[in-house]
């Protein structure tokens, strides 16, 4: 009985912010962060920016993943084949993973990729995110607002 009070606490905790997460988050689509990336061209030249897309996915039980690729409708198929369920796991090397932690509007998440770790915190303001992030990696902060888009 002792061993099953801690056990029936740490269910109800998870089950509890399962529940915050439910009242915010759509799961029925991603969260899109659009942005110009200037890339160098050859000779040194900085070239026309290039249209990339930020997409952050949640689950029910608080994994959160997410990649970078193109914009548009037909990078939004295979995005949408990448997110299933099944890839949310460790076995899929081009996702970022971690696990989302909500109070209230506010939210904390750090993802995991190959490359290493980013830090992200936020809240939420209507169908968008507005989050700020700190990449472990190289030290570079930024602050993006991300649209829900359904599938």
């Amino acid at each position: 009985m002792k061993f099953m009070c801690p056990v029936l606490f740490a269910t109800a905790a998870l089950l509890l912010n399962v529940e915050a997460i439910a009242g915010t988050i759509r799961y029925d689509g991603v969260y899109v962060h659009q942005d110009s990336l200037t890339e160098q061209a050859e000779g040194g030249n900085e070239s026309e920016g290039k249209q990339h897309c930020y997409y952050l996915r949640f689950y029910p039980k608080g994994t959160v993943i997410s990649v970078t690729s193109d914009c548009g409708e037909k990078a939004m198929g295979s995005i949408k084949k990448w997110f299933e369920a099944r890839n949310a796991g460790p076995t899929h090397t081009g996702l970022a993973r971690g696990m989302l932690r909500v109070k209230g509007k506010q939210l904390k998440f750090a993802l995991r990729s190959k490359e290493g770790l980013v830090s992200y915190s936020g809240k939420f303001v209507g169908e968008r995110i507005e989050l700020k992030s700190h990449s472990h990696i190289n030290g570079f902060n930024d602050k993006a607002t991300y649209a829900f888009t359904p599938w």
